[in-house]
């Protein structure tokens, strides 16, 4: 039997995405476009709203797409308190550094993902998509 690349879309673009995003237009707006390209999304505006809906939610969380730099609680610091809730969930930091945390690069967990702001939904669907169409051991 073999995977068609429509079935693989279909299997990406039903994803869980936690969208960690202090500035709440941003939040509203990135949220939209992940929606429209058929991903679930749940939105924080901050570290410990995002922790209260890694340990309620009860499903898979596939993405964590989350600010480098908020108020209280950097991007760094909940991807790994995040990660400990949601093992396998992968991390996307969007960053105004560019492709680079910033002063927070030395905080970043291995094989974590960037998308420098500001961004457009192409590039953000785009980069969701590459993250996502690869499986990590054990998973798929």
């Amino acid at each position: 039997m073999t995977h068609s690349g429509a079935a693989d879309d279909a299997m990406r673009e039903s994803a869980t995405i936690l969208l960690v995003e202090d500035e709440e237009l941003v939040r509203k707006v990135v949220a939209s476009w992940l929606e429209a390209a058929g991903y679930q999304t749940l939105a924080a505006s901050d570290g410990p709203e995002a922790l209260g809906i890694c340990e309620q939610y009860e499903g898979p969380i596939h993405l964590l797409a989350t600010d480098v730099v908020m108020p209280g609680m950097t991007g760094t610091a909940l991807a790994r308190q995040a990660s400990r809730l949601k093992p396998g969930m992968e991390v996307l930091y969007l960053s105004g550094y560019g492709d680079t945390a910033g002063p927070y690069q030395d905080a970043v967990q291995p094989g974590a993902h960037f998308l420098g702001k500001p961004f457009e939904m192409e590039d953000l669907v785009s980069k969701v998509r590459e993250i996502l169409g690869k499986p990590k051991p054990g998973q798929g």
